[in-house]
């Protein structure tokens, strides 16, 4: 958007999965789950039959670390929006809690945090306000 300043990070615990997203490059099978024909071919380049990549006018937007969801989150900065889905699956709810509280340090006042549709939110501290219309979607609440 005109006059926005966007910045991406990307990141995993894994190197091997940050080096992957890096390339990106996907299979027929994965572009083809929920992304458009348009998108598809106005944003990737097919390589083979078989794989399409993310053009780089896309990947060299986003900054690609590696992260500890369990580590310090200061280096990172602080965001607007949180996208965070499909891993806290992998927690227990004490640990979730501690991830959430995190997440909460590194929001701005008023950010959003955008868990996996199936996951719930832990929030001990009553931080965060769902957003009705969007499953998965979380507000921060202003601090008084």
């Amino acid at each position: 958007m005109p006059g926005w300043r966007t910045e991406i990070i990307a990141s995993d615990l894994a190197g091997k999965v940050v080096e992957k997203a890096r390339q990106g490059i996907y299979s027929q099978f994965e572009v083809q789950r929920g992304l458009p024909i348009q998108l598809l071919v106005k944003y990737f380049s097919q390589l083979h039959d078989t794989s399409w990549q993310l053009k780089d006018t896309i990947r060299n937007t986003v900054d690609f670390r590696l992260h500890n969801l369990l580590g310090d989150y200061h280096a990172l900065g602080k965001f607007d929006l949180v996208f965070c889905r499909n891993v806290l699956i992998y927690f227990d709810d004490v640990t979730k809690g501690q991830i959430t509280q995190k997440m909460k340090q590194v929001l701005h006042p008023h950010g959003i945090l955008i868990i996996g549709a199936t996951e719930s939110l832990v929030d001990p501290a009553g931080d965060f306000v769902a957003l009705e219309e969007f499953r998965g979607a979380y507000r921060l609440k202003p601090t008084p």
